[in-house]
């Protein structure tokens, strides 16, 4: 959706119209520039490309198209454009395609005529005769389409009232501000100003005629607005035509408003939607008896040319003449009240409901709005009673508590059944581990969400009434998650997580990680991925796109890999920062001890690279982690972690046909490039001691907490960014300053923080960083 393309306003004005005949409506786009952003209908951008090979273009839509097909509560599509015409190939739901005709390729180059005869074909005989049915946007477009697609079509006409009227002094303040007289004879022409990049537009012979003219007429004037680029605007300027570059929707308005005569040289038009736009302002015109002009226009609202000469006399005629002119005037506002929104959106709705009502099929199959909460259980029944309480007190009433037991010896299952009758218990006489333990929870439950949340978490009331709330005002059919703000259960100012980030080298962490919460994230943003320790994910992404979580891993990078999958796959993840968990980070993995946490690890992250990476990446960053391990092995004289290590090697190794296999089905849905992970990185550090469960007190991590903040605010808080030049000015010369000078400076910067991090965090910070100087260790 973007500015100075017509088939984009007609999509925003059907959609409005739509939702004003009661229709819930999303628009699915590849690119959208926020200037059809408004209230009425979401705008949802696909994760699809265009290329010049018209191929490679239909292989990237048909995967967005895959995705966008799991969504169940869409009743029907509308294909505006090419390559979405394939929806008629690929979804199980209706399909009503707009066709808006395919340009004439006279001036093009031998390539561009076979890449837009393929189209004209495709469009044709593959994808318009599946359609439901096929409307035209003109009488002029259907005629180019074969008989034998008759029976499906009809013609629907754009409107003409695209834009407001402005008012008396809005005109006579733009005619000073652009040096317009009230003697100036105005010429305008709208649409696509490159000559090159479409000849039959006719812009070049525009401007000559022009030239021709202006000798004649010294006060006359062609103002050219439309999509362009700068070299465009001087070639114009150069010529003496006033140029209006990608002019706002008020410009326009006021544009049409100060014209004499609408002129256009176009040789091809499907419909032409300025001509109209031009006769909703009362605008005459002269254009060439191309395409649909005849049908859309009539002889006394302007004139229809056959040659140049008769071009450039009708406009003569026009603007020398002011009876002919206000009489075409008058005549050019009737014509246009042919072509109004209201009764094209009539005929759309009634269309909608014709086809809708044909089809009897049911496709729902979860519980709308429904959140199934998914907790796993090993020996952890001190903290299913806080877990299961928060979850009682939930705002969000839709919500339904699943928890499997992982084969528990400590009377959690009997706990649960006695104290919380309400939730659904799934035991398991042996441990499935975190993916299995998961999968099988979500097997037997249908909610549209799936709320993954650890048994050692605490879930505050409104959590996931915001998780729910950020996947709808985002525009949830390209979302596949949203992490919670997860902080330490016993230190409820340090974070855990605000979702996760993935370095270059593949190596993920918890984002925030070891920070105090100063209001560094408080901002609903785009993130890598979540931590599975508190995420809402929608169910039929899980299910049927993405897929599960790997059963294979066990414990530890499930959720990298999933997230890893999601995001080379198309969708996106959100953190919200309204929804607050406290978390006693690994509170069941600390009884198994850190080797085995070492072997999960590290097993899983060469599998995760195996599996997901793209190849050249997958080879260096595979085989620098091989070799780091091996040389670890050779040097290492801890018994436990060579065995660990061998371990490694050795199941991966043994695991590598079906890796192999695994690598070949998620390649193949690939839609997005590993910098599409990796960018969510820049800027984020871990500040945790994994093996001490502890956060890292420096001067690095007040640093990143504070740099963050001032980004946060935009820059804007002044005190902010002054305590962030002092922190790197003190970071920078931790070694070459006088250390008592140093320490005493320090001391009192950090004292000097205690309204952002407490009384508390201050005496911390000054033990780490200046009594005990961990940084030197």
């Amino acid at each position: 959706m973007l500015r100075g393309f017509g088939v984009d306003v007609v999509v925003d004005k059907t959609a409005r119209e739509l939702v004003k005949n009661g229709f819930r409506v999303t628009v699915f786009c590849i690119n959208a520039d926020g200037n059809f952003n408004n209230d009425e209908y979401q705008i949802v951008q696909v994760k699809s490309s265009l290329h010049h090979n018209p191929f490679k273009t239909e292989r990237s839509a048909k995967k967005a198209l895959e995705r966008l097909n799991i969504e169940e509560d869409i009743d029907i599509w509308i294909a505006e454009t090419y390559p979405f015409f394939m929806a008629t190939q690929i979804m199980d739901r209706p399909v009503i395609v707009i066709d808006h005709g395919v340009a004439q390729t006279k001036g093009f180059n031998i390539i561009r005529r076979i890449i837009f005869a393929y189209i004209k074909f495709a469009h044709n005989y593959i994808y318009f005769k599946k359609a439901d049915r096929l409307v035209h946007i003109s009488k002029f477009i259907r005629s180019l389409t074969p008989t034998f697609l008759r029976k499906k079509q009809l013609v629907v006409y754009n409107g003409a009232d695209n834009y407001k009227h402005p008012t008396k002094d809005e005109i006579l303040r733009f005619k000073m501000k652009n040096n317009i007289k009230n003697d100036d004879k105005i010429l305008l022409y709208v649409g696509r100003i490159n000559s090159n990049d479409q000849p039959y537009k006719g812009t070049e012979e525009l401007v000559g005629v022009f030239k021709k003219l202006r000798k004649k007429y010294p006060s006359l004037k062609l103002i050219m607005a439309g999509f362009g680029n700068k070299k465009d605007g001087m070639w114009l300027k150069s010529a003496g035509i006033i140029p209006f570059l990608n002019a706002d929707d008020k410009d326009i308005a006021l544009l049409y408003s100060i014209t004499d005569c609408y002129v256009t040289a176009s040789k091809w038009e499907g419909f032409n939607l300025p001509l109209v736009e031009a006769g909703h302002f009362s605008v005459p015109y002269v254009a060439y008896n191309i395409g649909a002009h005849k049908e859309v226009v009539n002889d006394k609202s302007g004139f229809l040319v056959n040659t140049k000469k008769d071009f450039i006399s009708s406009i003569e005629k026009i603007i020398s003449n002011e009876n002919l002119r206000n009489n075409m005037s008058e005549n050019a506002r009737k014509n246009a009240e042919r072509f109004m929104w209201k009764k094209t959106g009539l005929r759309y709705s009634n269309l909608i409901k014709e086809v809708v009502g044909k089809n009897k099929k049911k496709y729902s199959q979860y519980d709308k709005g429904m959140v199934d909460i998914i907790t796993l259980n090993y020996n952890g029944k001190k903290h299913l009673k806080p877990l299961f309480n928060s979850l009682k007190e939930q705002t969000y009433e839709n919500i339904r508590v699943t928890m499997v037991d992982n084969g528990s010896s400590d009377g959690s299952c009997e706990y649960v059944k006695k104290e919380f009758p309400w939730v659904n218990l799934i035991r398991s006489d042996t441990n499935l581990f975190f993916s299995r333990g998961n999968n099988l929870a979500v097997n037997k439950t249908k909610g549209e969400y799936i709320f993954f949340v650890n048994n050692d978490i605490v879930v505050e009331p409104d959590a996931i009434q915001n998780l729910v709330n950020t996947i709808n005002k985002k525009g949830k059919y390209n979302i596949a998650s949203v992490a919670a703000k997860m902080l330490l259960f016993n230190n409820r100012r340090v974070f855990d997580s605000t979702g996760v980030v993935i370095l270059s080298n593949g190596a993920p962490f918890n984002r925030g990680i070891g920070q105090i919460d100063i209001g560094q994230y408080d901002k609903v943003e785009e993130i890598f991925g979540a931590c599975f320790g508190a995420v809402l994910i929608r169910r039929n992404v899980y299910e049927k796109s993405v897929g599960p979580l790997d059963n294979s891993y066990f414990g530890y990078f499930e959720d990298v890999d999933w997230n890893y999958r999601a995001r080379i796959f198309g969708y996106k993840s959100y953190f919200c920062p309204k929804a607050v968990v406290y978390h006693d980070h690994s509170a069941t993995s600390k009884k198994m001890g850190y080797e085995w946490k070492y072997y999960l690890i590290h097993r899983n992250f060469l599998k995760t690279i195996i599996k997901n990476f793209q190849f050249k990446r997958m080879i260096l960053k595979g085989g620098y982690k091989t070799l780091e391990l091996i040389n670890h092995l050779r040097k290492t004289k801890d018994r436990e972690r060579k065995l660990s290590i061998l371990k490694i090697l050795l199941h991966v190794t043994y695991s590598m046909p079906l890796l192999i296999f695994k690598r070949f089905r998620i390649q193949r849905k690939r839609c997005a490039p590993d910098i599409e992970c990796v960018k969510f990185s820049q800027g984020e550090q871990s500040f945790f001691d994994a093996v001490n469960y502890s956060p890292i007190l420096t001067l690095d991590t007040l640093q990143a907490m504070f740099a963050r903040l001032d980004m946060i605010k935009k820059f804007n808080n002044f005190e902010i960014s002054d305590i962030v030049s002092q922190i790197a000015y003190l970071n920078e010369r931790k070694m070459m300053m006088n250390e008592k000078n140093w320490d005493t400076q320090t001391e009192k910067l950090i004292k000097s923080l205690e309204r952002y991090i407490g009384k508390r965090y201050v005496d911390k910070f000054i033990k780490a960083v200046v009594i005990d100087k961990i940084w030197k260790k």
